[in-house]
């Protein structure tokens, strides 16, 4: 079984893109004759994470081969699935429809050699396809992303917000620039990701999200304005607005010292009815804070030796 992440990681350079010359899911985990059977072998995973503004598409100039469901040659079962993990809330209109996310560019050299291929449709839809890599069983017909675009919605959560997308395998992802993976906003209405029947690409092009608002000021959703909080804060100043949760509701653009100033107003809240039972005044300062999570990081460090 392998499970591969990518992230979308800011600054980008060239080095660290994912291009490849054709990419292969979920190929034969047998060996001495043993047979894959899609739950401990022959699985494959690519996990892509939303952070920083966007999802990072692999770029593949060839095929991607994806192996799903049972080898035409009854050669056993593998198992190609997808995930798509929210490290910070996607963006919504104001219908509550999720960005748009670039997932795979096929034919990233745009020379007609490369396409989504497999080892042939089979019971339930399998080939061609991914499955969810989060269902009770990955490897069931209803575990399927097919090419219905009716059926095929993904599905993923952050915080207690959920978002859903339908899955294309044949959108299109057009940059502008692909070295540092910056989309191209002349096409898809403004995203650089267009919709399905316009190219050989795989792409999320957003439907719905049930979006459920936490304490303000708790910045990592854990139901309190606390020392965490100041953690998420700092580690994303100056990043995207989406990167914060339960962000104060006149802070705009990205994350800035607007953002301490109101966690710290905010400091051992509960609920949106103000500050908590700690008085503004016991607030720690940044300062404090760092050496306090650094203690908190020491702590386990420390171990009694045997005798």
């Amino acid at each position: 079984m392998l499970t591969l992440a990518w992230l979308n990681k800011r600054p980008n350079t060239a080095a660290d893109r994912l291009q490849l010359a054709m990419c292969v899911f979920a190929s034969h985990g047998g060996q001495s004759g043993i047979q894959p059977n899609g739950v401990t072998t022959g699985v494959g995973i690519m996990e892509f994470h939303y952070k920083n503004g966007g999802t990072r598409a692999m770029q593949v100039l060839g095929n991607v081969t994806l192996n799903n469901g049972q080898d035409a040659a009854d050669d056993g079962v593998r198992s190609s699935r997808l995930r798509l993990v929210l490290d910070a809330a996607p963006t919504v209109d104001g219908n509550g429809i999720p960005q748009d996310l670039a997932l795979i560019d096929v034919d990233f050299d745009r020379n007609n050699v490369g396409s989504i291929v497999g080892p042939g449709d089979g019971p339930g839809g399998f080939g061609l396809t991914f499955s969810n890599a989060d269902a009770p069983n990955p490897i069931a017909a209803s575990a399927v992303y097919s090419r219905d675009d009716t059926q095929n919605i993904v599905t993923a959560m952050f915080g207690s917000s959920t978002y859903r997308w339908r899955l294309h395998y044949t959108g299109n992802i057009t940059w502008l620039d692909a070295n540092n993976s910056v989309l191209d906003p002349a096409f898809g209405g403004g995203d650089g990701i267009e919709g399905p029947n316009t190219g050989r690409d795989v792409v999320l092009i957003g439907l719905d999200s049930i979006i459920i608002g936490g304490v303000p000021g708790d910045y990592n959703d854990n139901g309190v304005v606390d020392a965490a909080d100041y953690t998420v804060w700092r580690n994303n100043l100056g990043g995207p607005a989406a990167a914060l949760l339960n962000r104060g509701s006149g802070n705009f653009g990205p994350i800035n010292q607007a953002d301490y100033t109101f966690w710290k107003s905010r400091f051992g809240a509960t609920s949106g009815a103000g500050a908590g039972s700690l008085a503004a005044g016991a607030v720690p300062e940044p300062t404090a804070l760092m050496l306090v999570l650094a203690g908190l990081v020491a702590v386990p460090t420390f171990r009694r030796r045997a005798a």
